[in-house]
């Protein structure tokens, strides 16, 4: 993989002995993580908005290519073992994916690397990547959250539906995100079908009702005080794609969040 092919232009050369820094990796489990790389092309790495300032300059940045793992029953200890190595070299990791089945390997991964379960914010349409999370010990049920819900039952854990989010707000929406997840590691997950299809038609299972991609982005941009320990960008199946809209925003996300974990790595942390 060439650097016009990476995440961003981020050099694809891998991390040097002992270095540390922020890392982009893909699940090649589909074509997500290419689409991904594809549609940021159309993004600067060295723009200043919306942080004001260059996020990634001082900050090691790698895209390491993809861990090749395949739907089959050793994937999630594939994907365990290969983001594990490299949070155990000290680096904080973001990955791009499609399948949204990935999540629950990657939680478990870093969750060892800090030797407790994270604050898990999970921004999607479903609940299940939540309720696996928490089955498995990986997440912090009390410090975790999520956002935009509008399917199944919410039942007794912190769900922040879209109902909820239409009734409260954006400022209410932020201030329940930091106040449940701001003590300790975060981890922010975001499947692409958290926004509405109107803005994110290339998904698995599109609910109607969600937040525009402004919207979402301003949740996001809004974390910057928060210990992000990881993240990643799922759910994009390029084939449901309309004029690549979706890959668009998933690309935007990703930036979005390696532009946060750049800023707390090289101690410029974006507080709005």
């Amino acid at each position: 993989m060439d650097q016009a092919e990476t995440f961003l232009g981020f050099p694809a050369e891998g991390l040097a002995p002992g270095a540390r820094g922020l890392v982009v990796c893909g699940i090649a489990a589909d074509a997500g993580p290419a689409a991904l790389r594809r549609a940021s092309q159309r993004l600067r790495p060295d723009d200043p908005y919306p942080w004001g300032v260059d996020a990634f300059a001082g900050c090691t940045v790698r895209d390491v290519g993809d861990c090749q793992a395949v739907d089959t029953a050793l994937a999630d200890d594939a994907i365990d073992a290969y983001a594990g190595a490299l949070l155990a070299a000290g680096n904080r990791l973001v990955t791009l994916g499609g399948a949204v089945g990935v999540t629950p390997a990657l939680l478990a991964a870093h969750a060892r690397a800090h030797g407790r379960p994270l604050n898990l914010i999970a921004f999607g349409a479903h609940p299940a990547l939540y309720d696996h999370a928490q089955a498995a010990g990986s997440i912090d049920p009390d410090r975790s959250i999520r956002v935009g819900v509008r399917t199944g039952v919410a039942g007794g854990r912190e769900t922040l539906s879209a109902v909820w989010l239409q009734e409260h707000g954006p400022a209410a929406t932020l201030a329940r995100i930091r106040e449940r997840a701001g003590e300790g590691p975060v981890y922010v997950s975001f499947n692409l079908d958290a926004l509405d299809p109107a803005y994110a038609p290339g998904t698995g299972a599109p609910v109607v009702g969600g937040p525009s991609t402004a919207l979402a982005l301003s949740w996001v941009r809004g974390l910057g005080m928060l210990d992000l320990v990881g993240a990643d960008v799922m759910g994009l199946l390029p084939d449901r794609d309309v004029g690549g809209i979706t890959a668009l925003a998933g690309a935007q996300f990703a930036r979005e969040l390696c532009g946060l974990i750049a800023l707390r790595l090289s101690d410029r942390a974006h507080v709005p």
